[in-house]
């Protein structure tokens, strides 16, 4: 199976590892991931409990939730950004957490009058659209997809996985770890608890289904089992 660690090692596979660990850690949508910044960061410092990273995003509705950053995450991304130095140091704030390694391609417009081609930034360092990270993200999961059959997996399920699918997993995890519904739904951003109770009821039926699963794969019969 492919891994991040067969990654070509450089800029590419830090920033790639930022993506994969900051949205199966966090639950953050796409977008909100693309139009994040190191301004939107804090250390939050509350009584009895260990100092925080939180990251503020505004999602939809308009509406800004706080999510809490592992500290390995942070670390994470604190060396995707010592890949690109700060212009000045008052634009620090803003700059994006997941950055492009490139210029961006360059788009027709209006300039001084004459239409010519203009690249909206000449270096890296710029955000990362969306459909920027989307695409990066499923170029990885093809891979992984190729060789999954090797280490008995579905290579199917790689093949569909996408950035909506992390914060799936994100939800799922966090209620078989005994995260409270209403806490995840929070995480979330979620506009109502029932939509998280979508995710509380297929861990349930995924649960339903291995103990058939088991029942089915039972070498007892019905003569024997009534004796056990």
């Amino acid at each position: 199976e492919r891994s991040i660690a067969d990654e070509p090692a450089g800029y590419a596979r830090t920033r790639l590892k930022c993506m994969l660990e900051l949205l199966v850690t966090s639950g953050v949508r796409l977008d909100e991931l693309a139009h994040a910044r190191w301004g939107s960061l804090r250390l939050e410092t509350l009584p009895d409990l260990a100092p925080t990273w939180i990251l503020s995003v505004t999602g939809k509705r308009n509406k800004t939730r706080d999510v809490p950053l592992a500290d390995e995450v942070v670390d994470l991304l604190r060396d995707h950004a010592a890949d690109f130095a700060a212009e000045e140091e008052h634009n620090e704030a803003n700059r994006p957490l997941i950055c492009a390694l490139r210029g961006s391609v360059p788009q027709w417009g209006l300039v001084a009058g004459a239409v010519r081609q203009v690249a909206v930034a000449e270096e890296g360092g710029g955000a990362l659209s969306a459909s920027g990270i989307y695409a990066m993200l499923k170029r990885f999961f093809g891979r992984a997809a190729v060789t999954a059959g090797q280490s008995g997996l579905d290579a199917r399920r790689f093949d569909a996985a996408s950035t909506h699918w992390m914060r799936h997993t994100f939800a799922r995890q966090s209620l078989v770890d005994g995260a409270p519904l209403e806490v995840v739904s929070e995480l979330m951003g979620h506009a109502s608890i029932d939509t998280t109770s979508i995710y509380s009821t297929q861990e349930l039926a995924r649960k339903i289904g291995a103990v058939r699963l088991k029942r089915s794969r039972s070498t007892l019969s019905p003569r024997d089992s009534s004796n056990v």
